[in-house]
């Protein structure tokens, strides 16, 4: 695959994944290469975000469907995704100072999802 196909099919991938996870009442935190980090329960609390992460993952595998049989078809090759979900004590907030500022959410329980 070039470049442009990877960038086109990564544009989709996000694309379905940031709306999976606002439709459930996550935030997209961060992009981190081809990964995203998304966060339920921060800055917005909801007593119920496990189940909302949860939703949102197999939302998102169920909309991925199509992408993955264009990709088979199109460039014979196999497109998987994984998801990571954890939950469990973090901390969030602001992190850095002046120009460079991020809203995260950091700890051992968001490493190892």
């Amino acid at each position: 695959m070039r470049g442009p196909d990877v960038r086109e099919i990564l544009g989709r991938v996000f694309e379905i994944i940031i709306d999976a996870v606002h439709a459930h009442g996550g935030t997209v935190n961060q992009f981190l290469g081809d990964g995203v980090m998304a966060l339920f329960g921060a800055p917005i609390a909801h007593e119920d975000h496990p189940h909302r992460a949860l939703r949102a993952a197999l939302a998102i595998q169920r909309e991925l469907a199509p992408l993955r049989e264009d990709v088979r078809r199109v460039h014979g090759a196999e497109f998987r995704l994984r998801i990571g979900i954890n939950t469990g004590i973090v901390v969030v907030g602001a992190i850095g100072k002046d120009l460079r500022m991020d809203y995260t959410a950091i700890g051992d329980t968001v490493n190892l999802a």
